[in-house]
């Protein structure tokens, strides 16, 4: 007999991963989730996208009626977040935990944030959550109606910055796999900087650090000083006194704009056909037109990063990627480049290029010049040897050393690797473990090392007069990779080029600002001397 599980509580995001989870096992599932409306929302469009044969053995119910079958094992979700953020919520919270205490359909089991304190009426079964940031319900989802309310009051939203300077954060979807397998909830680690990038990408909000100690005691509410530090160790954010409806009503709007985002992101990705060269080079295409986008990676970097982008262009054009080579030199990524367009029958293509894909992209605009209509430039990083070092961020020379040393040692690559663990800590959440793929072992990180030392060794910028097609430039102003000086003076050596940089983006822009980002090489490719008058969100510097 399948074993039956009540999931209760207003922790959407989770109590939805859960379920999925639950399913998964074989499990019959009863949601009795707050609010309704959403908890079904959730669920079925998680399951929809992952486990669609399993819609018969799940359910929803109010939890009065839920806790009167009984069940093997319940699972108490409080989203729980104090003071007067969500008020509702709380009260509905507060009646459904005195109903399942007094029902007592089965041993419960309560996943609490951190602030939230143990219904000791429920049973002594508790586990610890860190922050848990999917946009949709629960902790993240009152955390961003705060952030709008703030942001309403004032200029600037600012987070303090903790003991440590770093956020214990997890996701649902990782929260929900330590709790089914009854292990510890883990948590990465991210910084206050980190932090206020996701605050832009799911509010395009303009936060910013600021220490615990200049902030002033009234800007804060009792729970915001206890995550702030003020109180304990436990690191945070800031919750104003007064959050409105429209607040919230904000909050859960963003939710759904996001998870909207990331439905049509994991749909691009899994209906991309795949595709060979003649001469076996596997590559992905998704829409359909006669001059496609041909997505040029950073190298030893996947595909990961261009899914939400390329969901956006496909619905228009014709979306090329692939998994570039990495080994091998700069020009096997040319020919590579160069027999996926043959293998397409592409005669002109566009050429979405970034980081250190602006390299390949100009150096194949230079060898067939008739067959590159555009080329639009994100974080474009052109670094070679001898360039002047004021243009380098600290990032590229920690990495030029490491590299240039493994390159004659490549035996110290195991070890080396681990120098780059926090690489990706302050990106958006959700690619940390796509920034740290070079450095994801020895094996890897000596052959990233290798293809960095050639890449340095191409100066393509004494070439740049020579591409004769429309190049873009677009930046994030938060990018901490590429440094805008080294980007501005790149741009004035091509005959063609127009630049602007992203309000609120960050070197990941394909992923944290793809709706902007099609949007405006949708209008470059269509008519370049008209794109500069699109103002959202830019600021054109030339």
């Amino acid at each position: 007999m399948a074993l039956s599980v009540l999931i209760a509580g207003s922790h959407l995001a989770l109590g939805a991963r859960l379920a999925l989870g639950e399913l998964r096992q074989g499990a019959e599932v009863i949601v009795a989730l707050t609010p309704p409306g959403a908890a079904r929302e959730a669920c079925t469009e998680l399951i929809a996208a992952e486990l669609p044969g399993a819609f018969p053995r799940i359910s929803y119910l109010p939890l009065a009626d839920a806790v009167r079958g009984g069940a093997d094992r319940v699972w108490w979700l409080p989203a729980g977040v104090a003071g007067p953020v969500r008020r509702r919520a709380l009260h509905a919270e507060a009646a459904d935990r005195a109903l399942l205490a007094d029902a007592r359909p089965g041993p419960v089991v309560q996943a609490l944030p951190p602030h939230v304190p143990v219904a000791r009426d429920l049973g002594e079964r508790v586990v610890r959550l860190p922050t848990v940031v999917d946009a949709a319900g629960g902790e993240w989802d009152c955390f961003l109606g705060a952030v709008a309310e703030a942001a309403a009051r004032s200029d600037r939203v600012r987070l303090p910055a903790p003991r440590g300077e770093a956020l214990a954060l997890t996701t649902a979807e990782a929260a929900a796999a330590d709790l089914l397998a009854g292990a510890e909830v883990r948590a990465s680690v991210f910084t206050v900087a980190g932090l206020c990038r996701i605050l832009a990408d799911a509010l395009r909000l303009d936060a910013e650090p600021a220490l615990p100690g200049e902030l002033a005691q009234e800007d804060m509410s009792g729970f915001g000083r206890m995550l702030a530090g003020e109180s304990d160790d436990t690191p945070g954010i800031v919750v104003p006194d007064a959050v409105s409806a429209q607040a919230c009503a904000a909050a859960e709007s963003a939710a759904r704009i996001a998870a909207g985002r990331r439905a049509r992101a994991a749909a691009a990705e899994r209906l991309a056909e795949r595709r060979t060269t003649a001469g076996g080079t596997p590559y992905r295409a998704i829409g359909a037109g006669d001059v496609p986008f041909v997505v040029v990676n950073a190298l030893g970097q996947g595909t990961g990063y261009w899914w939400r982008l390329a969901a956006e262009l496909a619905r228009t054009s014709r979306v090329l990627l692939w998994d570039q080579r990495t080994d091998g030199p700069l020009e096997s990524q040319l020919a590579d480049l160069a027999d996926i367009l043959a293998a397409e029958g592409a005669q002109r293509a566009h050429l979405i290029a970034w980081c250190t894909g602006v390299k390949i992209a100009t150096g194949h605009a230079r060898r067939a010049p008739d067959a590159v209509a555009s080329i639009t430039m994100l974080g474009a990083d052109f670094k070679h040897d001898g360039r002047d070092p004021g243009l380098e961020t600290p990032y590229d020379r920690n990495l030029e050393r490491v590299c240039r040393t493994l390159a004659d040692r490549p035996q110290l690559a195991e070890r080396m690797a681990g120098l780059f663990d926090t690489v990706g800590s302050d990106g958006p959440a959700g690619l940390a473990q796509e920034i740290r793929r070079p450095f994801s072992s020895g094996s890897a990180f000596a052959a990233y090392a290798a293809q960095m030392v050639d890449f340095w060794a191409h100066d393509e910028l004494r070439w740049s007069e020579d591409v004769r097609c429309p190049v873009l430039f677009l930046q994030g102003d938060r990018d901490t990779v590429v440094l805008p000086e080294a980007v501005r003076a790149a741009a004035g050596l091509f005959p063609d080029a127009l630049r602007a940089e992203v309000r609120g983006g960050s070197h990941y822009l394909m992923y944290d600002r793809a709706e902007l980002v099609a949007a405006v090489v949708g209008d470059f490719v269509r008519d370049p001397a008209a794109c500069a008058d699109r103002a959202d969100g830019l600021s054109w510097t030339g």
